[in-house]
């Protein structure tokens, strides 16, 4: 049965570990039955502490064995020898296999036997292991995977090299065996240098090359000292020198390796070989015949130097490349300045200028633009009245007119305040009130 204790009022129930379940009302500290401690003996002793019983203050215990520390809270590590270590500090014997001081490292798998020294963790490597705590294994390289147990320097089996034998021969090495220093070897046909690292170029004749150079005769179609590259397509019979790349040109190309083709305008696909210059086809001009006529040139022709010509209607400037403007009359100007006679609505000296929305009958003085308005423009070209007009009209020439309700300023473009039906100068200088407002001239028109 658990004593309750009253703290300011509230009832809690005395610690599990008070001495027949009674304590302090007030305080609810209280003598602690055997296995807890502390001063409501709320903690209980751990289970390393022998018979289970610990100092009701501290916590503090004599460790049963396999425990340590002052509570015997820590278990001896799986290392030690029958399970028992120092029941202060955990230091131990090891077991085989363990080391260290709380023998908590076990022996690297290389050691042999599964031995190692209980302080340091050195140990005899067996057969394939090396390293004071033999951790690294000999590299497959190693004749019989075997190597010096210390250094990891081993004899290399055929196909390997350097001290551990851990890198590979070259796939180019013959028989696939090198030098098991340096890696050097004789190369098989196909590759070259000290380590046979490289191939012979793609060009190669018989896919052979100078083992040490990588140089060879090429077979037709590449060139240069290894054969690597490709002669150009513009090359007769695909043929070219093996040395330079230089060659003969088939009709189309130019240039001393043929890379360039002819213009597009040449005349028969032909140029010259060294130049590119060729004779034009009709529709192009230029010394290669790059560039075509202007679109305006009479039957499609043209200069074949300047690539001028004689332009056919609509069209204007040396090389016909420009069009008569929209407002020319029948489509037609001047071939040299473009200036043209406008039909009704354009203007300006090449009639590329439309008359004002607002003209009389869409007409306007082809020379200036200016023109006499309708109903609701005003203006030399014809502006459109403010928006805020009377019936839309206004003074033609100056743009004035009367406003309706809402608006204000000389052309009526602006807009009264919200709750104004008319006013002058201002938005807000209201001289009479919309339906449903009112107004002082502090609070125009709310």
């Amino acid at each position: 049965m658990f004593i309750l204790m009253v703290i300011h009022g509230c009832s809690a129930s005395c610690s599990v570990g008070c001495l027949n379940g009674v304590c302090d009302l007030t305080t609810g500290d209280c003598a602690c039955r055997d296995g807890y401690f502390n001063t409501r003996c709320s903690s209980k002793c751990n289970d390393g502490c022998l018979n289970g019983q610990c100092d009701e203050t501290t916590g503090y215990c004599t460790c049963r064995d396999g425990y340590y520390d002052m509570r015997c809270s820590s278990k001896c590590n799986d290392g030690c020898r029958n399970d028992s270590c120092n029941k202060t500090t955990g230091d131990c014997t090891c077991r085989d296999g363990y080391y260290g001081s709380r023998c908590s490292f076990k022996c690297y798998p290389g050691c042999l036997n599964g031995i190692c020294d209980r302080t340091t963790g050195d140990c005899r490597c067996r057969d394939g292991h090396y390293g004071t705590r033999c951790s690294s294994t000999c590299f497959p390289g190693c004749l019989n995977h075997t190597c010096n147990k210390t250094t990891g320097y081993c004899t290399c089996r055929d196909g390997f090299y350097n001290t551990r034998c851990s890198s590979t021969c070259y796939p180019g090495c013959l028989s696939g065996v090198c030098d098991q220093t340096s890696g050097d070897c004789t190369c098989r046909d196909g590759y070259y240098n000290t380590r046979c690292s490289s191939t012979c170029g793609a060009g190669c004749l018989n896919g052979k090359c100078d083992n040490t150079t990588g140089y060879c005769t090429c077979r037709e179609g590449y060139y240069n000292s290894r054969c690597s590259s490709t002669c150009y397509p513009g090359c007769l019979n695909g043929v070219c020198d093996q040395t330079s790349g230089d060659c003969t040109c088939r009709d189309g190309y130019y240039n001393t390796r043929c890379s360039s083709t002819c213009g597009a305008g040449c005349l028969n696909g032909k140029c010259d070989q060294t130049t590119g210059y060729c004779e034009c086809r009709d529709g192009y001009y230029g010394t290669s015949c790059y560039s075509t006529c202007g679109v305006g040139c009479l039957t499609g022709a043209c200069d074949r130097i300047t690539g001028d010509c004689t332009c056919r209607d609509g069209y204007y400037n040396t090389r016909c490349s420009s069009t008569c403007g929209a407002g020319c009359l029948n489509g037609k100007c001047d071939q040299t300045t473009g200036y043209c006679e406008c039909r009704d609505g354009y203007y300006n000296t090449r009639c590329s200028s439309t008359c004002g929305a607002g003209c009389l009958n869409g007409k306007c003085d082809q020379t200036t633009g200016y023109c006499t308005c309708r109903d609701g423009y005003y203006g030399d070209y014809c502006y459109s009245c403010g928006a805020g007009c009377l019936n839309d009209q206004c003074n033609k020439t100056t743009g004035y007119c009367t406003c309706r309700d809402g608006f204000y300023g000389t052309r009526c473009t602006s807009t009264c305040f919200t709750g104004c039906k008319a006013c002058s100068n201002s938005a807000y200088n209201c001289s009479a009130c919309r339906p449903g407002y009112w107004g002082t001239p502090q609070w125009p028109c709310r």
